[in-house]
């Protein structure tokens, strides 16, 4: 017959524990400072430059599950679909 019912609760809850003291691999790497260190190297090679905020505004947009807040326009999902 199978062990106590307590026996797999012990063993799952120590599993758990364990597993909630182990930090995943991805956390490592400090990613703060991945891009301060791209936009430095960026200016040093003279690649690019900052966006200006009319540039910005024409895609800093906020549209609601409703729809409310896209763009003027017109057109089916039918319509789009081929596009997208």
């Amino acid at each position: 017959m199978l062990r106590s019912p307590k026996f797999f609760l012990t063993a799952a809850l120590a599993a758990l524990g364990l597993g909630a003291l182990a930090q995943p691999p991805w956390l490592d790497a400090p990613q703060a400072q991945t891009a301060p260190q791209t936009i430095a190297a960026a200016k040093r090679l003279g690649i690019g430059r900052e966006a200006k905020p009319e540039e910005i505004a024409g895609w800093d947009i906020d549209v609601r599950p409703d729809g409310q807040g896209l763009p003027p326009g017109k057109g089916t999902v039918k319509e789009g679909e081929p596009l997208y």
